[in-house]
């Protein structure tokens, strides 16, 4: 029932993540923004199909780079430009009648000029139910500025279709669906500066319990705790990432 719940609900909250890559000629290059987006990392919530191997594509749906995507880690440092307000990746679709390489679009998303450092979460199509979306990975956007995300703070990511609660340290979050929330510094710890963490989410009027688990707190770090529908255990999990500073 979980199961049949989660795949029929994120089908129709897929469409507000998905934002599908124009068709693009030789000549419409004029059209799009020259400018591209710097500091860029990238996390993949799994993979779709093992695809994690993807090349970023410019105005012209040619390759100008190559992302590899690690699942549940940051990838390497890169730079994508700005198509129509938009980053596209895509894969090798063959070549065309001069042996020219084509590529077809499997992700995009819209940019904002005002990132200056981010990362890209990248979501797998079969975790938001959208199976058969011509597109392979949803995309959210993090800001990873200092501003934007201060050292210390946790990010909460609820990737489910579910109200979920979190209790991390001395904090209470309440997340609706695909929302998110940032988490001061944590003062309550444990143990040699271990912070509990306990994940709740609510289903059919019924508070089930998520995880309980901990993690090293250090307040020069930064965390990504990501909650999300494991499809293929038909149940709720959660996993945490960590920036110790070095990777902007």
């Amino acid at each position: 029932m979980i199961k049949q719940y989660i795949t029929c609900t994120l089908t129709a909250l897929f469409s507000l993540f998905i934002l599908p890559a124009k068709a693009h000629s030789q000549g419409s290059s004029t059209e799009s923004a020259v400018t591209g987006a710097n500091q860029l990392r990238a996390i993949s919530v799994g993979l779709e199909n093992d695809l994690k191997e993807m090349v970023i594509l410019d105005a012209s749906l040619q390759s100008v780079g190559k992302l590899s995507l690690r699942s549940f880690g940051f990838s390497q440092p890169f730079s994508c430009p700005i198509v129509d307000g938009n980053l596209v990746f895509g894969v090798p679709n063959g070549m065309d009648e001069d042996g020219k390489p084509l590529f077809k679009p499997v992700a995009s998303v819209k940019w904002k000029s005002s990132y200056k450092q981010a990362c890209l979460l990248f979501i797998p199509k079969s975790l938001v139910g959208k199976s058969e979306s011509t597109k392979e990975y949803a995309i959210q956007v993090l800001d990873m500025s200092p501003r934007g995300f201060e050292f210390g703070h946790t990010k909460l990511m609820n990737l489910t279709p579910f109200d979920t609660m979190v209790r991390i340290g001395e904090h209470q979050s309440k997340l609706k669906p695909w929302s998110n929330s940032d988490v001061s510094k944590i003062k309550e710890l444990t143990g040699v500066k271990m912070a509990q963490i306990g994940v709740y989410y609510l289903y059919d009027d019924t508070i089930h319990n998520a995880k309980q688990t901990r993690f090293r707190y250090m307040e020069d770090t930064r965390y990504i705790t990501v909650i999300y529908p494991d499809i293929q255990n038909k149940r709720i999990e959660v996993r945490t990432i960590k920036d110790f500073g070095r990777l902007y």
